[in-house]
């Protein structure tokens, strides 16, 4: 769909070098063309595209026309557009329009052709941008995977202008498909078709995608399934399978898909992480359905699946895997409490720090990074335990507060002032009954106890003095 304000923003922008002024602060004139391309580029790099720009609009001024003047230009524009501001569609044309200068200097260009249709992307203007990766993907035949990365941007843009058809007529008061968008439909698919040969992971995501607007669902899971198969390394192909199954209620069917996969496929580790993802969703399914044995066995499942996953997957993966398997074990310590099966809530509970200390870490805006799909995170479900734990019997709680202090010295007041709460509960509970006998041992113990609990209250109020 035509952006409508293009047009106007591309007459005002014609014959203007950018949108900056017209200085050159760096002291370059005189210096050869190629000396002051290279210092804009340097420019550009150390994040100041304003100050390149203005050495490319005192080059132009002049007279110069010059595809690597051109190209700096292109890109600083772009640069600035990324930052987002009034200006960004008259960044963006300029940027169209020096694109489209160098382009005339080198016609045989792709990789300026694929640029130009980005921008023509981001100007709404897809019949523009399918056109110019079209013309790239004529220009790459003979390298397949670049032939087919050209072919799929265009087939991107063809999307959006069929998606923009299908979109009308399904708010219209006729929702049927017309014959002119299932014409348009046709072009995307047999375009993406093509595509798969050198680009599957993508083209068969956006095959599914068409006939999601469509509203053919079984051909859509057909190509999720084959682009899978084909591409098990395109994550953006497993997020789009387990949301299928997910938004149906199908999380059962998808975890035996991914695990029929596996055992086919052998331990492929992109297959082993998503079977991880898919029991863990079926995990979630059952703990909704308070179906807590079920999900508790689906949640180890996902544990033995990532943790076979870090087996395999390069080091850099680790980290993703610890944090899948932390939220798993949360989850399980969540349903164990629920349960009242204290002890085996606390085991997870304390394996979840194991396997990563990100559980307790905070964001820039104070939450917890790591949390499960029911927002139950290591902290939130320590306190609900600390709390079933000590109203079971106050010696067991002020164990309990003391085992998880150990583990986290210093760190958190309520923790401590927990274990105060308890060790003077539990002594009052030991005088009550030295009361009746006398019992000078069990009155010792009481103040033992009592001592114990100024000890916690002292290093609370030492940890967060206005909030105890």
């Amino acid at each position: 769909m035509k952006n409508p304000t293009y047009s106007l923003a591309l007459l005002l922008c014609t014959g203007c070098g950018s949108v900056s002024d017209l200085q050159d602060p760096t002291g370059l004139e005189g210096q050869s063309v190629s000396s002051q391309v290279a210092a804009g580029r340097a420019l550009l790099l150390e994040g100041d595209p304003d100050s390149a720009l203005q050495i490319t609009d005192r080059l132009i001024a002049a007279d110069l026309d010059d595809r690597g003047v051109h190209l700096l230009a292109a890109e600083a524009n772009m640069a600035m557009a990324a930052e987002g501001n009034s200006l960004t569609e008259a960044l963006l044309v300029d940027a169209a329009r020096h694109y489209s200068e160098a382009l005339a200097l080198a016609p045989q260009d792709p990789e300026n052709l694929l640029r130009l249709s980005a921008v023509y992307w981001q100007l709404g203007e897809f019949e523009l941008g399918r056109d110019r990766a079209l013309d790239a993907a004529e220009l790459l035949q003979g390298d397949e995977q670049e032939f087919s990365r050209a072919l799929l941007q265009s087939a991107e843009h063809e999307l959006r202008i069929f998606a923009d058809a299908r979109s009308e007529e399904l708010l219209s008061e006729d929702t049927e498909l017309q014959e002119p968008t299932r014409r348009k439909a046709e072009v995307v698919l047999s375009r993406l078709e093509r595509a798969k040969r050198g680009q599957p992971g993508e083209a068969f995501l956006k095959s599914a995608l068409v006939y999601q607007w469509l509203g053919k669902t079984l051909d859509e899971l057909n190509e999720l399934e084959r682009g899978i198969t084909k591409a098990p390394d395109h994550f953006p192909l497993h997020d789009r399978y387990l949301v299928f199954h997910a938004e149906r209620g199908q999380q059962a069917q998808c975890a035996s898909f991914y695990r029929n996969l596996v055992q086919q496929r052998g331990q492929d580790f992109s297959l082993l992480h998503a079977l991880g993802q898919a029991e863990s969703g079926l995990g979630d399914k059952h703990r909704t359905a308070g179906d807590l044995e079920a999900a508790g066995r689906a949640y180890s499942s996902a544990i033995s699946s990532f943790e076979q996953c870090v087996a395999r997957a390069p080091s850099d993966w680790a980290e993703n895997c610890d944090h899948w398997i932390a939220i798993q074990h949360i989850s399980i310590a969540a349903i164990e409490l629920d349960a009242g099966n204290l002890r085996e809530s606390k085991n997870h509970l304390k394996q979840a720090f194991a396997q990563t200390p990100r559980v307790v870490e905070q964001d820039e805006n104070g939450f917890l990074v790591i949390l499960d799909s029911f927002n139950s995170s290591y902290l939130t479900t320590l306190a609900r335990l600390g709390e079933a734990v000590q109203n079971a019997d106050w010696s067991e709680g002020l164990e309990f507060w003391e085992e998880f202090i150990e583990l986290h010295p210093n760190r958190y007041f309520w923790l401590y002032n927990n274990a105060a709460y308890a060790a003077r509960e539990y002594g009052s509970t030991l005088a009550g009954g030295a009361r009746g006998g006398q019992d000078p041992a069990q009155q010792a113990k009481a103040m033992e106890q009592w001592e114990r609990s100024y000890r916690h209250y002292s290093s609370a109020v030492e940890l967060a003095p206005d909030d105890v």
